[in-house]
């Protein structure tokens, strides 16, 4: 609204303020045309003119917050001007009162029978209004360039912690990769174990079988010498010297065979105990591999 303002003040745009006294003071002989405003700062309401005004017109002094020291002198000079959103409603504004100047925001200003535009010479009121423009840029500039240092302090931390997480997974897949080659060795040589366990105890059955075998025979052995014994007695007295052979021989065979049958059943227990004991080991071992 500076452009507005400045077309509606005309030379007080320009004005000097100083207070009552000072102006009083004042030698006009030794200045060049100027226009003082008196400072008041006495509280009290804008006076605007007693007229109604067209549908979309506004009275120019209340888009406006002047200083307080000038606010008096401000509101009296604005009384009679209206602000109007284009030439159109500028025109039906003085139409419908000619006691009314109707100015437009790019600083188009009319009254009855008359209208002055164009542009000349920023005013102070325009040079005013354009530093608060810049001072309000230079803010918001200032406040985005914080939010900016904060946003670029965040990423680069973020990046540094990225950084930090991408060594630690780094070092943790290195040691994931270390130890699952040692588990596949491991693994690997459980299974060569396993297997030399097994053929140890395809070993350990055939002998076992073997045995089983041999027992068989001392057993059918024994009951053919038990049979003769059992003949001999029922045939009567025999000599003292054959009877004890064949009792000699009866219990040399029953000793074979329970030596046998110890051998066998210490044998299926040992291969037991070293296959159950292989597959445990070779259990922890898979699952610790997976």
């Amino acid at each position: 609204l500076a452009a507005a303002a400045a077309a509606a003040l005309g030379g007080h745009a320009d004005a000097l303020v100083a207070d009552a006294a000072e102006a009083a003071a004042l030698d006009p002989e030794g200045l060049s045309r100027s226009v003082i405003v008196a400072r008041d700062e006495t509280p009290g309401e804008a006076w605007r003119l007693d007229a109604e005004l067209p549908e979309g017109c506004t009275w120019l002094v209340d888009a406006l917050e002047p200083d307080p020291a000038v606010r008096r002198a401000v509101s009296r000079l604005l009384a009679d001007v209206c602000l109007a959103p284009d030439r159109a409603a500028a025109e039906r504004a003085v139409a419908a009162d000619p006691r009314i100047r109707a100015v437009t925001e790019d600083g188009e200003l009319r009254g009855e029978g008359w209208v002055a535009l164009g542009r000349g010479e920023a005013s102070g009121v325009e040079l005013a209004g354009e530093a608060e423009r810049a001072a309000a840029r230079r803010d918001e500039a200032a406040a985005q360039l914080e939010t900016l240092a904060g946003s670029l302090e965040g990423a680069r931390s973020a990046a540094e912690d990225a950084r930090v997480q991408a060594a630690s997974a780094a070092a943790a897949l290195r040691e994931h990769d270390h130890s699952h080659r040692e588990l596949a060795r491991a693994v690997e040589h459980a299974e060569r174990g396993e297997a030399e366990r097994a053929k140890n105890a395809e070993r350990a059955e055939r002998r076992i079988a073997e045995l089983e075998d041999k027992r068989g025979t001392l057993e059918s052995r024994l009951e053919e010498v038990r049979d003769r014994l059992d003949e001999a007695d029922d045939a009567g007295p025999v000599e003292d010297d054959a009877g004890d052979g064949r009792a000699e021989e009866a219990a040399a065979l029953l000793e074979q065979v329970r030596a046998v049958e110890v051998e066998a059943r210490l044998s299926l227990r040992s291969a037991e105990e070293r296959r159950d004991h292989s597959a445990g080991r070779g259990d922890r071992l898979r699952r610790q591999a997976e």
